[in-house]
């Protein structure tokens, strides 16, 4: 509901289906002309496509030059430390967040609002096991060590369910487990601390492909009805939103362009991102499995 009420007013003018959003000449050269506007956005995961990658692409493609912004990013690792850092009015607006945690925080009093939907369904973040382990899916996980980012972000409300489906089943859960970011899992993983760990897209697809681990759930896929829920959205100080809408209209049309732009050319996009995050580029075995990651449904702004 929360996110239908300011989806209305804030959301960007066009749908990932209709290619870039819609404006006119004069609107962009407008936006570009006038006195710059300095956001403080907070990023989860910067190894992350949907984050530091759309960060790198909005710069190198210069779309918040076209749109007057001038951002300065502060990277943490999710959930709850995004909320705090609104809060605190250390950064202004926060990307790709977990649902609760934002809610949670809000019917306490927090001053937040939620600008748009940031990821519907759990496409993107997959859990992962060793190839040597016994675990062949995500039917094999009671008592076993699960990990997840951070209390409240989207890896933990993912693994909340899965707890969930397990009790319906009268099932032992899984032990899930706050693990940190991708590389903290990931050694976790290898080294035993952990049964499974999580990754986003494109991230550790290259183990996939070198054998040394093996996916094992998808909740999206795995679970039925989670792939059409809202995990993770995009919001804003609440003061923010009042005293300035027009930064935060300006900001979403920078990541609806950013979207359509990685969505329909992922090669150039993959270049921008793996020169940003300082890894080499990505083979074409993980370009080609974009779409089983990152789908229409699960990269719209609105939900």
């Amino acid at each position: 509901i929360i996110v239908s009420l300011v989806v209305v007013s804030c959301a960007p003018p066009s749908s990932p289906n209709t290619g870039a959003p819609q404006t006119s000449s004069g609107a962009a050269s407008s936006a570009a002309t006038k006195s710059p506007i300095k956001l403080k956005v907070i990023f989860p995961q910067k190894e992350s496509l949907q984050t530091g990658g759309f960060h790198a692409i909005a710069i190198n493609k210069g779309y918040y030059a076209a749109e007057g912004l001038e951002v300065d990013p502060i990277w943490t690792t999710g959930g709850g430390e995004q909320v705090q850092l609104i809060v605190s009015r250390d950064g202004d607006i926060a990307i790709q967040t977990g649902f609760a945690s934002v809610v949670g925080a809000w019917k306490k009093g927090a001053p937040l609002t939620i600008i748009s939907a940031a990821e519907t369904g759990y496409f993107v973040s997959y859990w992962y096991a060793k190839a040597d382990s016994p675990i062949q899916n995500f039917t094999q996980l009671s008592g076993k060590k699960v990990g997840f980012s951070n209390p409240g972000s989207g890896t933990h409300m993912a693994l909340l369910a899965l707890q969930n489906y397990y009790k319906s089943k009268g099932l032992e859960s899984p032990v899930i487990v706050a693990a940190g970011d991708q590389p903290s899992n990931l050694a976790a993983v290898l080294t035993g601390q952990l049964d499974v760990g999580w990754a986003g897209y494109p991230v550790n697809l290259d183990l996939i492909e070198q054998g040394k681990i093996r996916e094992v759930i998808n909740i999206a896929r795995d679970l039925p009805g989670y792939d059409e829920i809202v995990v993770r959205v995009n919001f804003a100080n609440s003061e923010l939103v009042k005293n300035n809408p027009e930064a935060i209209r300006r900001f979403l049309r920078v990541w609806q362009k950013v979207n359509n732009y990685y969505f329909n050319n992922p090669q150039e996009a993959f270049l921008v991102y793996t020169s940003f995050i300082k890894t080499p580029m990505a083979s074409p075995f993980v370009i080609s499995q974009m779409p089983k990651y990152i789908t229409e449904k699960s990269r719209r702004l609105a939900p």
